[in-house]
């Protein structure tokens, strides 16, 4: 059997996912164009134009080159289990990898993913514990992400969720922005996680389809889950090992759908980057916010 895969939306609705629920009882989501906002791109400020696209640059050389960006003193080698990350994958002497510590939330109804993913972030940020939160999931859906308004968190709305969570916190600095992206293969998200968790120190989220009917890759977390046509949003927080194309490398993940307060988990990032890719009805393919 194969583990799970990731899936990126455009617009896309979170389906409820606790273990057990059926297909039926999994939120509904209209298709949208585009990163989902209104009017086009988010609008940036020249200086997050410039953090945006230096991102991108650095995103570019990591995939090419794994380690060029992402130095071995930030990110490897080790001999145990690295202190730090929500679930610390087993590794081997010698593995490069990375993790920033954050704790997981449970999202507060089926179509708060994208909500949970940026309060858990936001916590990040803020420095919060692990039974504290910056800002609750209604205050975050209210004033950036409005999931409320439009019964579903879009690539947009999860991007100026995650810059208004965050901004002036204690862990905000002026070079780095959160933006949303499409990424063309795995070594591209790959090298997205590697850069912002080895090199900027700070969690990201992507969108994927958990468990899509028919389809051979799935979130280890929805494992008991019965397969469902949806979106879902999860904070991605560590990995173990560059993209090399086989199952060996990881990715370590919250998801805000599983658990009572979430779970923290981890899969191969080969197979969570095919969830990514894989598009349905409620989830555009490669979106990242990073």
């Amino acid at each position: 059997m194969y583990k799970p895969l990731w899936l990126a939306i455009r617009g896309f609705v979170c389906a409820l996912a606790l273990v057990g629920i059926v297909a039926s009882n999994a939120a509904a989501a209209s298709w949208t164009s585009g990163p989902g906002g209104p009017g086009g791109d988010l609008p940036l400020t020249p200086a997050q134009q410039q953090n945006v696209a230096t991102k991108a640059a650095l995103g570019r050389q990591e995939a090419a080159v794994p380690g060029s960006v992402v130095h071995a003193s930030k990110a490897g080698p080790l001999c145990a289990a690295p202190v730090g990350g929500s679930v610390a994958p087993l590794t081997g002497c010698g593995s490069a990898y990375g993790f920033v510590t954050t704790y997981t939330r449970k999202q507060l109804n089926s179509y708060y993913c994208g909500v949970a993913t940026a309060q858990v972030i936001s916590n990040y940020f803020w420095n919060e514990g692990s039974g504290q939160d910056r800002y609750s999931q209604q205050w975050i859906s209210d004033n950036w992400t409005k999931t409320d308004a439009n019964g579903q968190t879009t690539a947009w709305y999860e991007a100026a969720g995650l810059q208004g969570a965050t901004a002036n916190s204690p862990r905000w600095t002026a070079g780095f922005t959160y933006y949303y992206k499409v990424e063309p293969n795995g070594s591209a998200f790959d090298a997205d996680v590697r850069l912002d968790v080895g090199y900027y120190n700070v969690p990201l989220t992507a969108s994927v389809a958990p468990r899509d009917p028919g389809f051979p890759y799935w979130l280890v977390t929805w494992q008991n889950v019965t397969p469902v046509v949806a979106g879902h949003w999860i904070t991605l927080t560590g990995w173990v090992s560059p993209w090399d194309g086989t199952e060996n490398p990881t990715v370590n993940y919250d998801d805000s759908a599983i658990g009572t307060n979430g779970t923290a988990a981890y899969d191969p990032v080969y197979d969570v980057w095919q969830i990514v890719n894989h598009a349905n009805s409620q989830h555009a393919a490669g979106y990242v916010v990073y």
